[in-house]
C-alpha cells in the first residue's frame, strides 16, 4: 500500500491569483465628511505554473496467484492551493473516512501514507511560492492591513469614540485625510476628560449635603450619566445634532447632585 501523485496540465491558464494593488477608497453619505476606507484594484497576479496533482492511494493483493490492484483516489489539487492551503486543507474529512474504511486502516495511517509522499513536493512548491512576487505582494497587504485595524482599534480606545472613526481622520496606509477632524476629536476627548475629573471626585460624588440621594444611588446615578454622555456626546455623532440631548443630560447631572 503506498501513495503515488501523478502530474497533470491544465488547459487554461489560471487568472484569479491575489490582487496586485490595494487602494484607497473615498466615500461620503448624505453630504457627510468623506470617509476613508480600502479596496483591491481590479487587477489580479495571473499564475503562470498550470500543473495539478492527482494524489491517490495504491494497493496491490495476491489472490490466487493473481496480483489485483486497487486504487484510490484522494484529491485533486492545483499547485497554488498546496502552495497556500497545504494539502490537509484540500481533502476532505468524509473522503479519507471512505477510503480508510475501504483499506482496513485508521485514518491516521492514511494521512501517514499521504504525508510521507506529499511533505516533500508542498515544501518545496512553498519555497518556490514565497519567491514569488505574487506571494510577497499578498504578505504586504496583509500586514498593512492588521495594522490598519489595529491602529483603528487603538484610535477608538484612546480617544472613546466608534472604530469607524479613524476612517474619518486617516487612510488604510496611516495618512492623515483630516487633520481638522481629527483636532475635534482631541479636543472634545481633552474636554470631556476634565468634566470627568471635576465632576466626579469622589469626595464630592459621596458628599450627601450636595444630593438627596444616598451613596449607593449616586454611584448608580454616576454610571448612567456617563453611559449617556458617551452615546449622545457630539465626538460620537459626526453626523447628527444631539445638543439637546446634552443640555438636557447635564441639566439632570444637577438636579441628581452628581
Amino acid at each position: 500500500m503506498y501513495c503515488v501523485i501523478q502530474e497533470r496540465q491544465r488547459k487554461k491558464p489560471n487568472l484569479n491569483g491575489h490582487y496586485r494593488d490595494l487602494e484607497v477608497y473615498s466615500s461620503t453619505i448624505d453630504g457627510g465628511l468623506p470617509m476613508y476606507t480600502y479596496r483591491y484594484a481590479s487587477e489580479r497576479f495571473e499564475r503562470p505554473i498550470s500543473t495539478v496533482y492527482k494524489i491517490s492511494i495504491h494497493q496491490s493483493k495476491r489472490m490466487s496467484g493473481v496480483v489485483a490492484k486497487k486504487q484510490f483516489v484522494v484529491t485533486t489539487v492545483d499547485y497554488y492551493s498546496l502552495a497556500e492551503q497545504g494539502i490537509t486543507e484540500c481533502v476532505k474529512a468524509e473522503k479519507m473516512v471512505s477510503i480508510a474504511t475501504k483499506l482496513g486502516i485508521s485514518v491516521d495511517f492514511l494521512w501517514e501514507l499521504i504525508a510521507k509522499k506529499v511533505d516533500p513536493l508542498e515544501d518545496r512548491i512553498r519555497r518556490e511560492y514565497g519567491q514569488s512576487i505574487e506571494c510577497q505582494t499578498h504578505i504586504k497587504h496583509l500586514f498593512i492591513l492588521s495594522e490598519y485595524h489595529a491602529q483603528k482599534e487603538k484610535f477608538a480606545r484612546r480617544y472613546g469614540v466608534s472604530d469607524d472613526t479613524y476612517d474619518y481622520c486617516f487612510n488604510v496606509f496611516g495618512e492623515i485625510m483630516n487633520q481638522a477632524y481629527i483636532d475635534r476629536i482631541i479636543e472634545a476627548h481633552t474636554w470631556r476628560e476634565k468634566a470627568y475629573n471635576s465632576s466626579y471626585d469622589d469626595a464630592k460624588l459621596l458628599n450627601p449635603a450636595k444630593s438627596k440621594y444616598n451613596n449607593e444611588e449616586r454611584l448608580i446615578l454616576h454610571r448612567f450619566y456617563r453611559d449617556l454622555s458617551k452615546i449622545y456626546h457630539p465626538d460620537r455623532n459626526p453626523k447628527g445634532d444631539t445638543h439637546n440631548e446634552m443640555v438636557c443630560l447635564n441639566k439632570v447631572k444637577k438636579e441628581w447632585g452628581l
